[in-house]
């Protein structure tokens, strides 16, 4: 920014370097009235330096996942702050915190008591393309079990052969899941935090979307989930079992993650898995399913959306995530958290 107090002097704000310069001076000018200008240029970098480096301080926070040794507590968080951390997410079974920090204080934060490593808060995607289908032919099932066919289940005497493991529930961790007669939604829950600006104040987990007032057009604004939702549980009764899922009608559980982009950050997802180890069990979900991934930036072993996933593993759910549709030109092909060694990653040939 630039600004010019007075006639003739002039000074210049670069990030936190200040660059003061005195303009033409008239030869008549003495050296009082020269003075007086310079003075008067030193005080207006006073003032204006201040918010200079603040503004300059802001621009230089990252987002971060900081991974701890343990579950962290007050202490760890009063630790955090004294390092001019903004704390945007807390977990309750997770030993993580999601923050944003000053650039310049990660490796010093990487080598602070009790953290185990810090990792980018990068951006997950949906596995999804939308493509103008036109021009394309409808396909025919068999069956009429598009579902059932497509992930190549038997159909026998009329019934699947896919066990209905006594009513579980699925986790959809997604872009949503909309109001369909097909499927069977038992709750919704938002989990992105820009959600929340404005209506809950600082929110650290996930919000009933009935609690959140969510349009019915909010529910799934990018059409994914749903998508996702009717292949493993939908009954097709809209077309009269035409379009019938791996299973029949079983309770979906929504987690919204991604936005109407089916963009979103692992924070978020963090969030949504959290969430599951901390109430799981009271709602009768047994599998999670996670069709978004990231690309790998980093060993399995120091991913936090990879630890996340295998937590919940570890906890007795069935978590299920895509491979990705990147093939050979992907983030060595697979993307995180299917490059886990636990979970169950499915990809594509066709």
């Amino acid at each position: 920014m630039a600004c010019r107090p007075g006639t003739g002097t002039a000074f210049a704000l670069s990030g936190s370097f200040v660059t003061v310069g005195i303009g033409p001076v008239k030869k008549q000018a003495n050296a009082q009235h020269f003075s007086k200008h310079l003075v008067a240029a030193f005080l207006a970098v006073a003032l204006f330096l201040p918010a200079a480096m603040s503004a300059s301080a802001a621009a230089d926070k990252v987002d971060v996942i900081v991974v701890f040794d343990h579950q962290p507590d007050g202490e760890d968080d009063a630790r955090l702050n004294g390092l001019g951390a903004s704390i945007s997410r807390t977990y309750q079974a997770l030993p993580m915190r999601a923050i944003s920090v000053p650039e310049h204080v990660v490796d010093k934060l990487a080598n602070s008591k009790g953290v185990r490593f810090v990792a980018n808060d990068g951006s997950v995607s949906s596995q999804g393309y939308i493509i103008d289908d036109s021009d394309l032919q409808p396909i025919s099932f068999e069956n009429g079990n598009s579902g059932l066919e497509t992930a190549n289940v038997p159909f026998i005497d009329g019934d699947t052969k896919v066990q209905s493991l006594n009513q579980a529930g699925i986790a959809v961790i997604d872009s949503g899941v909309t109001s369909h007669w097909d499927l069977n939604v038992v709750n919704r829950y938002n989990c992105l935090v820009s959600s929340f600006t404005g209506k809950f104040g600082k929110q650290t987990t996930c919000i009933d979307a009935v609690e959140m007032n969510t349009a019915t057009a909010d529910l799934d604004p990018f059409g994914h989930g749903t998508h996702v939702a009717g292949v493993a549980s939908g009954d097709g009764s809209v077309y009269y079992g035409k379009y019938r899922g791996v299973t029949n009608k079983l309770p979906i559980y929504s987690f919204q993650v991604l936005n109407n982009l089916g963009q979103g950050q692992v924070s978020d997802v963090l969030a949504a898995l959290d969430w599951i180890l901390v109430n799981g069990s009271l709602t009768g979900i047994r599998v999670v399913n996670m069709s978004l991934g990231k690309g790998i930036e980093e060993s399995n072993a120091t991913d936090p959306l990879v630890l996340a996933v295998e937590q919940v593993w570890d906890a007795g759910y069935v978590v299920v995530a895509s491979a990705g549709n990147y093939g050979l030109f992907g983030n060595f092909s697979i993307t995180s958290p299917g490059n886990s060694r636990k979970i169950i990653t499915v990809g594509s040939l066709t």
